[in-house]
């Protein structure tokens, strides 16, 4: 029986450290996500004025997916929902079928995976899987 309840007490310690450290983890990838962002907005204009071949704008097109996949990963780390997963998810596959210069097999079976993503997030997920909405 005490060791039952010792057992709880060190569960209930555990979580309690582990919840503290994914709100760490979050804070530090959101103060990276603003100062790269910060970053990303002030070389705009250099950036796309210094190349014409459009290399430039795919680059800064895949800096600002990855900040965008971030965020939704801290979101992820702060709401436990299959939702939020499955956003990640799909972000990061578009980012993949957008920026990478794919061959037709792996376009299709990217386009694939995305519509197995929406599929199962209209059909497969229950109610308890998606968050609750904040008044």
């Amino acid at each position: 029986l005490c060791y039952n309840e010792d057992m709880k007490d060190i569960s209930k310690i555990l979580t309690k450290i582990t919840t503290i450290l994914e709100y760490v983890i979050a804070t530090f990838l959101i103060l990276c996500v603003i100062v790269q962002g910060l970053k990303l907005f002030l070389h705009f204009g250099t950036i796309l004025q210094s190349d014409v071949s459009g290399k430039a704008l795919v680059t800064m097109l895949s800096y600002a997916f990855n900040l965008v996949i971030v965020l939704e990963f801290v979101r992820m780390l702060i709401k436990h929902s299959m939702e939020n997963v499955t956003e990640v998810l799909i972000f990061t596959m578009a980012r993949y079928i957008i920026i990478e210069h794919l061959n037709n097999f792996s376009l299709l079976l990217s386009i694939i995976g995305i519509i197995a993503l929406l599929a199962s997030r209209k059909y497969l997920l229950v109610k308890e899987d998606w968050q609750q909405k904040n008044p």
